[in-house]
């Protein structure tokens, strides 16, 4: 289409300019419109221009090519119109024309589905393309995984992967037993999971370190011995992680006795007025408010815990139920590692690089990136000299569906790392 030097037109004006081409007739004429205004990436709404295109094709009985096809699925995904999006893809599947699956992108509408919460509607295209011939790759079946897992529809979730006949990877396996655990308690979590073999999962280490975790957790010793046996059997290597719940128990004594071989280690030092008991109390977090040592002097009532070097008898005078309430949330919390805090540590400490390879152990742990820690990431690499483009790519690729529940704040500084880089998004 010829345009003058220098001269270009608005977005509205190439959108009507469209729908006249499209309304006379012309419809080859509209495509060529339509491709040759988004490779110079100018931004259409579409919605108009593409129903009329459609319209007009099914009314005279052609069908689009596929280059239009494919322009009308990317476009349409990219502006966030689901409906249009959905539509187009099914035309396309239904019209009966074949299709390249490496160059159609249903995996961006399966995306902005799931991010809708449509998930009956990208359940349904992915069965449609699949008859096709199109293989939905891993992240797709993880982002609709973790839809599920949302809506706890979790029998939906193993119906989905049956009518598909699909093996779940171990990403998506361990985000279903991982929420299950979490909803519903490892038994039926373990209940779960044999399920999933069946189809042809193969669980590993870490799909078995989930279930000793929770089952440590509620206090189901026994049940988390059983599946360490089994991880033993399968010939698989235990998670440091799994060895540690099962020390459940805990008193002054045992916080003491760590702090010494720490101390011994090197891990942390002692200032001349700290002793390792009141060390223990700090890496727990206990202010020397919430919790004092004082000497047993009560002869009728012996209170005495522990000794010091003297042989004097000391007691800890607290708020019991705080007291109990902070230790057994600690120790709650060691029974699986806790992602979320150990990435915001690394983000106060300016550590964005072991922030970032903690994401993929998380992932395959089954846990969840919170918005927050995400925020925080995104915002350390934006406004630090943290060097990549890569580094943002890979975690937004991670956590696609998070991206549209970011703050503003955070939008806008990837809108302008973006921009800086000659990017667009």
């Amino acid at each position: 289409m010829a345009r003058s030097q220098g001269f270009e037109h608005l977005p509205r004006a190439y959108e009507l300019m469209g729908s006249m081409l499209s309304r006379a007739g012309l419809l080859r004429e509209a495509e060529l419109l339509l491709r040759d205004v988004e490779s110079r990436g100018i931004p259409l709404d579409g919605r108009e221009i593409f129903s009329d295109l459609i319209q007009r094709y099914a009314g005279v009985g052609w069908v689009p090519s596929r280059s239009c096809y494919y322009a009308l699925i990317e476009l349409s995904s990219r502006r966030k119109k689901s409906r249009l999006a959905l539509r187009v893809s099914l035309d396309m599947i239904e019209s009966g024309i074949s299709f390249n699956a490496q160059k159609v992108d249903f995996g961006a509408v399966y995306k902005l589905l799931c991010e809708e919460g449509k998930i009956q509607e990208a359940r349904n295209l992915v069965k449609k393309a699949t008859g096709c011939g199109y293989e939905p790759c891993s992240l797709v079946l993880y982002e609709i995984v973790c839809a599920y897992c949302e809506k706890k529809d979790f029998e939906d979730l193993l119906s989905f992967f049956v009518e598909l006949n699909h093996r779940p990877d171990l990403q998506a396996g361990n985000r279903m037993i991982n929420a299950l655990c979490l909803n519903s308690g490892s038994e039926r979590a373990n209940l779960f999971r044999r399920k999933l073999e069946k189809l042809g999962f193969k669980p590993d280490e870490i799909t078995f370190g989930i279930l000793i975790g929770w089952c440590c957790r509620e206090g189901n010793l026994k049940g988390a011995l059983v599946y360490l046996a089994e991880v033993l059997g399968r010939g698989l290597k235990p998670d440091i992680c799994s060895y540690n719940t099962y020390d459940t128990t805990s008193n002054v004594s045992t916080y003491k006795t760590i702090v010494d071989k720490m101390k011994e280690l090197c891990l942390i030092q002692l200032s001349s007025t700290e002793d390792p008991l009141s060390k223990a109390f700090t890496i727990l977090r206990f202010g020397p408010l919430d919790v004092k040592l004082k000497r047993d002097s009560d002869a009728k009532f012996s209170r005495k815990e522990i000794y010091d070097t003297l042989g004097n008898g000391l007691y800890l005078d607290a708020n019991i139920d705080e007291y109990d309430k902070r230790i057994n949330g600690i120790i709650d919390d060691s029974f699986l590692p806790n992602f979320n805090s150990l990435m915001m540590e690394q983000c106060r400490h300016g550590n964005l690089k072991y922030a970032l390879r903690l994401v993929d152990e998380m992932v395959h742990w089954g846990q969840k990136l919170s918005l927050s820690i995400l925020s925080a990431i995104i915002k350390g690499i934006c406004t630090t000299s943290y060097p990549s483009v890569k580094c943002i790519d890979y975690l937004l690729e991670k956590m696609p569906r998070s991206i549209s529940q970011l703050d503003a704040k955070t939008l806008n500084l990837l809108v302008q790392f973006y921009s800086k880089r000659g990017r667009r998004q």
